[in-house]
């Protein structure tokens, strides 16, 4: 299997597909200029990550480099240098519980403009992640603390049905395999 990173036309794609889109409650576009607070990411990163899981999104999308109201295209100067861009997934993960990063961090060239694109992971099922002890979430563009029914519709996926428990109706004994009998049979003797 071949790990083939994405192309600059690839990530040109994905950004004029999320400027498409708008903002919403798995994408957010700051301008971020030369540097954007620590602290605010960490609170981006896990309202992104809570909404994705409860969207069923692939992922969440924290982009710099582009106006938030017009969803222009300017740059951003963030972290240009690499060591110091790649150290915010170490930053984050220290502040997230339970631990979470960046899935990929993108540089996108857009006519000029540097553009960041941070593809944030959803909560994984019956996880909600917090920042610093608080959880976030997302009021349409608007960062804002996980209400009580999005904290309980995630805690609850946790709880999902266990089909391996679930009787099959018809099946018979003889639908078994002899050997998968025999390894139950050792494991939980």
């Amino acid at each position: 299997m071949t790990d083939t990173k994405p192309t600059n036309e690839d990530n040109l794609a994905l950004l004029d597909a999320l400027i498409n889109g708008w903002e919403n409650e798995v994408v957010e576009f700051k301008e971020a200029g030369r540097d954007f607070d620590t602290d605010r990411i960490g609170r981006y990163v896990c309202a992104l990550s809570n909404e994705a899981n409860l969207g069923g999104a692939p992922a969440g999308w924290l982009v710099f480099g582009v106006r938030n109201k017009t969803h222009s295209v300017v740059g951003t100067d963030y972290r240009s240098d690499p060591a110091r861009l790649n150290g915010i997934k170490a930053q984050v993960a220290d502040g997230t519980e339970p631990t979470l990063t960046f899935r990929s961090v993108r540089i996108v060239d857009h006519s000029g403009c540097r553009v960041v694109l941070f593809e944030v992971p959803p909560a994984l099922q019956g996880m909600p992640i917090a920042w610093k002890g608080h959880y976030y979430a997302r009021a349409g563009e608007s960062l804002k603390p996980l209400t009580i029914d999005k904290l309980a519709a995630i805690r609850r996926e946790d709880s999902a049905t266990d089909w391996t428990a679930q009787p099959v109706p018809g099946a018979e004994m003889s639908d078994l395999s002899p050997e998968a009998m025999r390894v139950a049979r050792e494991a939980f003797a």
